[in-house]
């Protein structure tokens, strides 16, 4: 049972050459017997909000977006983390570098301290005679 209306009822606003369907709750205007023959032409319709709008069942690609979007930036923070890890662990590591360089260095000051030594004593010998 619908009533004749010229005004927008509840934001509810059809397609033109559209059919829609809608119940109106309270007391119709007329009795029941009124609109039993009586059909309702809309000419100029628009739909400006709806209510609770149906959303389609996700879609396992839509669920694996939408946990890449979520998780995504944790995923890739935990993998440069763990890359770090391995590339500054072992004997790659710039600190395992750095340590063989200061024992390189160490023994060519060794060498360079014999060498001075046997240089004062032969300074020393010369210097007795």
């Amino acid at each position: 049972m619908v009533d004749v209306i010229t005004s927008p009822l509840d934001g509810i606003v059809v397609p033109a050459s559209k059919e829609v369907a809608f119940r109106v709750q309270g007391a119709a205007a007329q009795p029941k017997a009124a609109y039993a023959s009586m059909s309702a032409r809309v000419v100029s319709a628009e739909q400006r909000y709806s209510r609770g709008s149906v959303t389609p069942a996700p879609t396992w690609q839509s669920k694996v977006l939408g946990f890449l979007a979520s998780w995504g930036p944790m995923l890739l923070l935990i993998g440069v983390w763990l890359w770090v890890m391995r590339r500054f662990y072992g004997k790659k590591s710039p600190q395992h570098r750095t340590l063989e360089l200061w024992e390189q260095q160490l023994e060519v000051q060794r060498q360079n301290l014999a060498a001075m030594q046997r240089l004062a004593e032969s300074v020393q010998k010369v210097a007795e005679r």
